[in-house]
């Protein structure tokens, strides 16, 4: 299951233009990811880019599209004004 949002539509909630340029600014193409901890609504995880720079964020529990718990892996991509969060199997 992924989740998808364009700059014309949103699916899941995902919130607005500032998030989108977010996370078009914040995150390289392709990121995976690995939750760490999940403390009340937020996730504490852990971002791989493509170069291996690791960052420990904290995103809302509500982005993803599956139910997560810690060691749930996920990729984020960015292609063109199109975010996809797929959680992995």
């Amino acid at each position: 299951m992924a989740l998808y949002w364009h700059k014309l539509g949103r699916t899941r909630g995902f919130g607005g233009n500032k998030m989108m340029k977010f996370f078009n600014i914040y995150f390289a193409i392709t990121m995976n990811g690995t939750v760490d901890q999940i403390y009340e609504n937020r996730a504490i995880v852990e971002l791989v880019a493509k170069d291996g720079h690791a960052h420990e964020e904290s995103l809302p529990i509500w982005i993803f599209p599956c139910k997560i718990e810690e060691g749930t892996k996920f990729s984020i991509k960015t292609k063109q004004n199109t975010i996809t969060i797929q959680c992995s199997q």
